[in-house]
């Protein structure tokens, strides 16, 4: 695959392309840094984990730029997933 994701300290995370090394899409959405980002099991969505006590889901194939789901059920920084 020739593609990725990646996070940092801050409140958002981008997709790049390996072989062009561009970005092709920031996702923005989180209040509070992220801590973890993972592609879903077909690749076609990415869960992100926040120190906002959320768990965001993304679909890659939207054109929009918001997140599909919000899972804000946790008491505290979400840290990894799994």
């Amino acid at each position: 695959n020739s593609k990725f994701i990646s996070c940092g300290g801050d409140k958002q995370f981008f997709q790049w392309d390996v072989t062009t090394s561009q970005v092709i899409r920031k996702f923005v959405g989180h209040e509070r840094k992220l801590n973890a980002v993972a592609f879903g099991p077909k690749e076609d969505t990415v869960l992100s984990a926040s120190s906002d006590k959320t768990v965001r889901i993304w679909d890659l194939r939207a054109k929009g730029r918001g997140s599909i789901q919000t899972l804000s059920e946790a008491t505290d920084s979400v840290l990894c997933l799994k």
